[in-house]
C-alpha cells in the first residue's frame, strides 16, 4: 500500500532533484542520437525549468510504496 504525502520544496532538495535530472540527461547523452532520446531530453529540461521556477516551500506531492 503506497501512502502519500507532500515534501516542501527546499533550496536542498530542488539541488538534489536537479542532480538527478543532470544525471538522466547525462546518460541520455551517452545514447545514439534518436527520436526517442531527443523526447526524454526536452522532458528533463521542461521538468527543470519547471523545479527551478517553483518558489521555496512549494509543497511537492510523494509517494512512499
Amino acid at each position: 500500500m503506497s501512502r502519500e504525502f507532500y515534501k516542501p520544496l527546499t533550496p536542498k532538495f530542488r539541488r538534489e532533484i536537479n542532480d538527478s535530472i543532470n544525471s538522466q540527461l547525462a546518460e541520455l547523452n551517452t545514447c545514439e542520437r534518436n527520436a526517442f532520446v531527443s523526447m526524454q531530453e526536452i522532458a528533463l529540461n521542461a521538468t527543470k525549468n519547471l523545479i527551478r521556477a517553483l518558489p521555496d516551500g512549494y509543497p511537492l506531492p510523494m509517494k512512499k510504496d
